[in-house]
């Protein structure tokens, strides 16, 4: 899933919107709101801490914009220094 869909924001969203969404999406998901459902609640809490991750970062998020489209499709990407980076994140590791 793409980080904007993850935190329900446009692309052009600014940082108070993804701060916002993220604030937002981490407290529905959070494991002590989902008992009895913790493990799928961990899982989707630390993809909602990467996708707010990566997007409150300016060069970051330049760089999943870049490459966004690679990653959806599951395409294993270059960073800057030429080296394979991980996909599963959405970001450079």
């Amino acid at each position: 899933m793409c980080h904007y869909e993850r935190l329900d924001i446009d692309r052009y969203a600014d940082d108070a919107i993804i701060k916002k969404a993220y604030r937002k999406a981490a407290l529905k998901c959070h494991p002590d709101k989902n008992v009895g459902n913790e493990d799928a609640a961990v899982e989707e809490f630390r993809a909602v801490q990467d996708a707010y991750d990566c997007l409150s970062d300016p060069n970051e998020r330049k760089w999943y914009d870049d490459h966004r489209e690679a990653i959806l499709r599951g395409q294993d990407v270059n960073n800057d220094e030429g080296l394979e980076s991980e996909v599963s994140q959405g970001c450079r590791t």
